[in-house]
């Protein structure tokens, strides 16, 4: 989980008798991962690292993408607001709108990698429901932990918000 933590962080704050976790984005400039070469092969392997996977037109190993932020706060969501939530995603995602946003990529990184980037989301898009409902049914197989939040040892938070979705090591 060490790459996670790089890619989001969590703000805890106390508001009255409540507590209030707010998403902090960091490092995210591999939402397109892709690499070539013996030694990332093996990094990227689903049985070494299930978090680092590549960006590619099928999603090959769901259980790498569910984290455990996504076990707290869904567990015992319906399956159908995913699959509705799929569903909006895959209106909203049309061709033009892909097109237009490489419009604000630099040229140059845009000529040499729009082209596929562009068919792999395509190809996601058209299979949303599918990922969304495998996506939950992960989720519902998994269990919340108990431990503190990472970064909030110090704070007394009852037993059944202990329920951790991002705990230190």
């Amino acid at each position: 989980m060490g790459q996670a933590r790089k890619q989001w962080g969590w703000v805890v704050q106390k508001e009255g008798e409540n507590f209030k976790a707010i998403p902090l984005a960091g490092d995210r400039d591999n939402a397109f991962f892709n690499l070539g070469g013996v030694i990332p092969g093996i990094i990227s392997n689903k049985n070494i690292e299930p978090e680092v996977r590549p960006f590619e037109k099928e999603i090959k190993h769901m259980p790498g993408l569910v984290y455990p932020n996504d076990v707290y706060f869904l567990t015992n969501t319906p399956v159908e607001i995913f699959t509705a939530e799929a569903k909006k995603l895959q209106d909203l995602l049309t061709d033009d709108a892909i097109a237009d946003a490489f419009k604000v990529w630099p040229k140059n990184i845009a000529e040499q990698n729009s082209k596929e980037i562009t068919e792999k989301i395509k190809s996601r898009r058209d299979n949303l429901v599918e990922y969304a409902k495998e996506f939950h049914s992960i989720i519902n197989e998994r269990k919340l932990l108990n431990k503190p939040l990472k970064g909030s040892e110090d704070i007394k938070i009852s037993p059944e918000l202990m329920k951790c979705f991002e705990c230190g090591d």
